[in-house]
C-alpha cells in the first residue's frame, strides 16, 4: 500500500454543506431520512438540524488522509461528536475509509494496514453492522470505531478471538488466501 498523505479539510461552510446534501438527496428518490422528511434539516428546531449541525461541526475537526487508492477520514475524538462509547473514560476514534474510484471494497488486510497505519498495530477496531434505525450508508465506505483511553492507551474489545495471532497465506478450510506480506 503506498504512502498516505494529509490533504486539505474541504468541508464547505454549513449552508453549503445542506444545500449539496439536499441535491445529493433529491438525485437519489429512495433515500429515507428516520422521520421521512428532508426538509426538517432546514428547521433549526428540529432534531434533524441539530444532528446535522453536529456532523457537519464533526465534519470542520477531521482529518482527511489519501494515497493512490484510498481516502480515509479521521475523527480523533467521535464521542464529542454525538457518537456511543461504552465508557465515559473512553474515547473512540473514527476512521471513515472509501476508495478514491468508489469502486467497492472489502479487504481485510488493507483495512488492517490503514488501522495500523493511523491509530497502530497495538490498537483494536471494530466494524459494526448496527441495527437499521442506526444505519449510514450514504457511499460505498466503510467505518472502523477504535476505543482507547483517553490518553491514547490500547483498549482490547471485550469480544473476539484470545488466543494469539494466526495468519496464512495458504487455502486453508477451503477458503483462498493470498501470500502474506509483512508491512515495512
Amino acid at each position: 500500500m503506498n504512502e498516505f498523505v494529509k490533504v486539505p479539510n474541504n468541508t464547505p461552510p454549513y449552508e453549503k454543506f445542506v444545500e449539496d446534501l439536499l441535491k445529493k438527496w433529491a438525485d437519489h428518490t429512495s433515500t429515507k431520512t428516520p422521520d421521512g422528511s428532508l426538509l426538517e434539516i432546514l428547521n433549526p428546531n428540529s432534531d434533524r438540524y441539530k444532528a446535522m449541525k453536529t456532523n457537519w461541526v464533526a465534519a470542520m475537526s477531521d482529518e482527511t488522509w489519501r494515497n493512490d487508492t484510498y481516502q480515509v477520514t479521521i475523527d480523533w475524538n467521535s464521542t464529542e461528536h454525538d457518537c456511543l462509547s461504552p465508557d465515559d473514560d473512553l474515547k473512540v476514534v473514527h476512521l471513515s475509509i472509501k476508495r478514491l474510484d468508489n469502486d467497492i471494497m472489502g479487504d481485510y488486510r488493507e483495512f488492517m494496514a490503514i488501522k495500523d497505519r493511523f491509530v497502530g498495530e497495538d490498537h483494536e477496531a471494530v466494524m459494526l453492522f448496527p441495527s437499521r434505525s442506526r444505519e449510514h450508508d450514504t457511499c460505498n465506505q466503510f467505518h472502523l470505531w477504535c476505543p482507547m483511553a483517553k490518553d491514547d492507551t490500547p483498549v482490547v474489545v471485550p469480544f473476539g478471538w484470545d488466543n494469539g495471532r494466526h495468519v496464512t497465506d495458504s487455502h486453508w478450510q477451503g477458503g483462498n488466501q493470498r501470500p502474506f506480506q509483512e508491512e515495512t
